[in-house]
């Protein structure tokens, strides 16, 4: 079963679900259903749905996972539309699987096919507030990515509170995106969806999420264009169960114009400094971490330099001078 559903032999498929008959052990046991859609074989995905006569089968054989895939998932990751639109039809309750699914879509990058999971949904709401494990959120799935459009995209239904009127309205709110990315002016007052104040389960924020990718300029600023200034300070600010800051991700696995940028958030010299030089309860800081590259570590220098330059040396903390300099 799982060899002719891989190599889409329709008529070998067939006789062997003839002879099984209502035995159906063996197609749940092989994985065919998955295996054919894996390979975008809508004609053999038709012919395993038509063998299997009870709903509750039909749904069992869908969310049946093998390395942590089911059909929906592989359905969407072939991005063949017929296999997608087979398993939907043939699932009794298919908002009860969308949740996954749809986390999946961003995750693989799947846009397209995200768009249609919500199509499908009676709740794209629910869909849009879904938890993965750890607590990762839809927002988190996307920036850990590192790809501009999944982040615009999730960005536009957060924007719209994942209740739109279709394609057209996502491609407006992209396009409204950008043009705030490009004019983003801090003070406007924009109200901030509370899924970009949320952690998972080890207190990461989106920046620290972020920055523990080779992050782009360019989604820095459509977060810039989604949320005003001081909720970035306050992300930036916020350490995780580790007691890190997003930043001692960003030295490690970002470039110098993400450094630049987050700097550029801090008016206060003596708050940059504090970024760079104050220790956690463990007794780190930032200028501790192993940096990416040698610009960086020449860039914490000297931000490291001119904060103080700037600073009023009276009323530093004298705390401070002892982490950085000991």
């Amino acid at each position: 079963l799982k060899q002719v559903c891989s190599a889409n032999q329709l008529k070998a498929l067939q006789r062997l679900l003839s002879y099984l008959g209502e035995f159906t052990k063996p197609i749940f046991e092989s994985h065919a259903l998955l295996h054919a859609v894996e390979k975008g074989n809508e004609r053999c995905v038709d012919a395993i749905f038509a063998s299997i006569k009870t709903e509750k089968d039909r749904n069992t054989l869908i969310e049946q996972e093998s390395n942590g895939q089911n059909a929906i998932m592989a359905a969407i990751a072939s991005k063949s539309s017929k296999c997608i639109d087979l398993v939907f039809k043939n699932h009794s309750n298919i908002a009860n699987v969308l949740n996954d699914a749809f986390s999946y879509c961003i995750k693989k990058d799947n846009i397209d096919s995200a768009k249609l999971i919500l199509e499908k949904s009676d709740d794209r709401r629910a869909i849009l507030n879904y938890k993965g494990p750890g607590n990762y959120t839809i927002l988190m799935y996307a920036l850990a990515t590192n790809k501009k459009e999944v982040v615009q995209f999730v960005i536009s239904l957060l924007q719209e509170n994942a209740v739109g009127d279709g394609d057209d309205a996502d491609n407006d709110q992209e396009a409204n995106i950008d043009e705030k990315a490009e004019e983003s002016d801090d003070s406007d007052i924009r109200e901030v969806h509370p899924m970009y104040l949320m952690t998972d389960d080890g207190r990461n924020n989106i920046f620290h999420i972020l920055f523990n990718t080779k992050c782009t300029k360019e989604i820095l600023d459509l977060l810039s264009a989604a949320l005003p200034k001081d909720t970035i300070v306050e992300l930036l600010t916020a350490r995780n169960i580790n007691e890190k800051f997003s930043m001692n991700n960003a030295v490690k696995k970002c470039d110098v114009e993400v450094l630049e940028w987050i700097f550029e958030r801090f008016d206060d010299p003596s708050e940059r400094y504090k970024m760079v030089a104050r220790r956690n309860k463990f007794h780190r800081s930032v200028l501790m971490e192993e940096v990416s590259s040698k610009e960086v570590k020449t860039f914490i220098a000297k931000q490291l330099k001119d904060s103080l330059d700037e600073i009023d040396m009276n009323n530093l903390e004298l705390i401070m001078i002892k982490d950085t300099f000991q």
